[in-house]
């Protein structure tokens, strides 16, 4: 059976958007730390939804739109989760580490997908630091 990585992402994209959405609408109602938590959560999951979208449209757009842009929202959106998450336990933010350890994932991303065109480099690059 094959799959279709563009209807596969598109699922994804619909799912991160209307989660993005619902977090929104919920938080209305909550103040102080956990709203502010939540909706910076939706605010991630919106950017995470426009990055996917984005390397959806890989071979119709540039790659400077589909690769660069759409890993630094997908970056971000993890660094923006990091920091709902960290602020709802009420733990130091680290925003220096976060953002730094984001920057570095986001150049080795683009470096294999634009410079150093290997798949297999690119997978290791980013997987063998997850094992620590």
């Amino acid at each position: 059976m094959q799959i279709d990585l563009a209807t596969v992402t598109s699922l994804g994209v619909l799912q991160t958007g209307l989660m993005a959405l619902v977090l929104l609408v919920a938080t209305r109602r909550y103040a102080g730390v956990a709203g502010s938590s939540l909706r910076l959560r939706a605010v991630a999951l919106g950017l995470q939804a426009t990055g996917w979208y984005l390397f959806g449209l890989r071979g119709e757009l540039d790659d400077w739109l589909t690769v660069v842009l759409a890993n630094a929202l997908i970056v971000l959106s993890y660094a923006l989760t990091v920091r709902a998450l960290r602020l709802l336990l009420g733990v130091p933010q680290h925003r220096v580490l976060v953002i730094v350890v984001c920057l570095l994932g986001w150049l080795v991303q683009d470096w294999f997908a634009l410079v150093h065109l290997d798949y297999s480099d690119r997978v290791w690059s980013m997987s063998v630091p997850a094992l620590f």
